[in-house]
């Protein structure tokens, strides 16, 4: 078996990664759009954006766009944008139909998970250390 390459082993990589993010004008171009429009998410300024691209050849939002393609891209019927992870998971539970009463469940699961990650974490850090 070979080892780590923290540990003496050969490095899997031996030049720096390329640098990151990749773009160019078409991105910068786009991101200008949407930050031009006021809509950078779900619903910008109280109002719903539509939750589907719009038919052909009428305006909608990049939002809209992107949660299609998104769904689309994903083999999905639907595709959420949201503006940060918070959000994500509260838009997962309530399409899972977790609701009030739900929480104690998911917690005392979450709690369960972490004690069993605690346990196992002493065994790796010995292990390569």
């Amino acid at each position: 078996m070979s080892r780590l390459a923290i540990i003496g082993g050969t490095p899997e990589r031996s030049r720096p990664f390329p640098s990151w993010p990749v773009f160019d004008e078409s991105e910068e171009k786009a991101l200008f759009e949407v930050l031009r429009s006021g809509n950078w998410w779900r619903y910008s300024h109280g109002q719903a954006v539509e939750a589907t691209a719009p038919e052909a050849g009428q305006p909608g939002s990049k939002v809209a766009e992107f949660q299609a393609a998104f769904a689309r891209f994903q083999g999905a019927k639907y595709g959420i944008a949201c503006a940060n992870g918070s959000a994500a998971l509260e838009v997962a539970l309530k399409a899972l139909g977790v609701g009030p009463g739900d929480m104690d469940d998911i917690v005392r699961a979450v709690e369960k998970i972490h004690a069993r990650r605690l346990e196992l974490k002493p065994a790796v850090v010995n292990r390569v250390g």
